[in-house]
């Protein structure tokens, strides 16, 4: 419960004993909002999930109140990883793709998003110090996780090549809408396509490497899958 109270608030990115440590240090204040949810506003308002932190709050006080004993009937909500590649690695037994995907036990939660985002990153700050147009186009945007959040969670469903262009171009004309105004920016240019698909290029050859088990399995599975078809099996 105390883990899931700090990720409420928006520290669900601490590792797990400083989300503990947050809760605690912060126990006075969250009885208080428990109490008295209205004379304590400006505190749990300032939640990212304010409506699920007040909640929590509630239950945190009540179960300071009662003591041990107390039955919580609070959910707790605790996202998965990329579930595809976590089914994947536990079907292959792969410590690889489960440490990333928070399958084996760590102290600070994985981001296998931002593992990848840091490699693509890598790649195009080398490409544009070479010259490379596509590469400068794509650093004005200031890429973040959200750009490879798309294409890592759909690749173990099969996403192809074409569909990370396009996935890249969504996201590409909303960034420049959000930073730049409507209809500007590079991606209303004539080209833009093929700027999209330079990055669909780099997000898909290192997303494919670092879950390349996966990607072999799928490979499995579709022979497999090919085989029955035609065996009408």
């Amino acid at each position: 419960d105390l883990v899931h109270g700090a990720n409420t608030f928006g520290h669900s990115k601490l590792s797990w004993r400083a989300r503990v440590d947050w809760v605690h240090e912060q126990q006075q204040l969250i009885e208080a909002v428990g109490r008295n949810p209205w004379g304590n506003l400006e505190f749990w308002s300032a939640a990212d999930d304010p409506w699920q932190f007040l909640a929590f709050c509630r239950e945190y006080q009540q179960f300071s109140h009662h003591g041990y004993g107390y039955v919580s009937r609070l959910p707790v909500v605790l996202d998965c990883t990329c579930s595809g590649i976590q089914h994947y690695a536990a079907l292959l037994r792969s410590s690889s793709m489960a440490n990333m995907v928070n399958l084996l036990a760590s102290d600070e939660p994985q981001d296998i998003y931002s593992q990848v985002l840091q490699m693509v990153l890598d790649q195009v700050r080398y490409d544009a110090a070479a010259g490379e147009e596509y590469a400068r186009n794509w650093m004005e945007l200031q890429p973040d996780r959200s750009l490879a959040k798309q294409v890592v969670m759909t690749l173990p469903y099969s996403a192809g090549h074409q569909a990370v262009i396009h996935f890249c171009k969504r996201w590409a004309t909303k960034r420049s809408i959000d930073l730049h105004g409507a209809q500007t920016g590079w991606c209303y240019r004539k080209g833009a396509m093929s700027c999209c698909a330079y990055m669909a290029s780099i997000l898909y050859r290192i997303t494919g490497a670092m879950i390349a088990p996966a990607k072999q399995a799928m490979t499995w599975f579709k022979r497999a899958g090919a085989m029955a078809g035609r065996a009408g099996i």
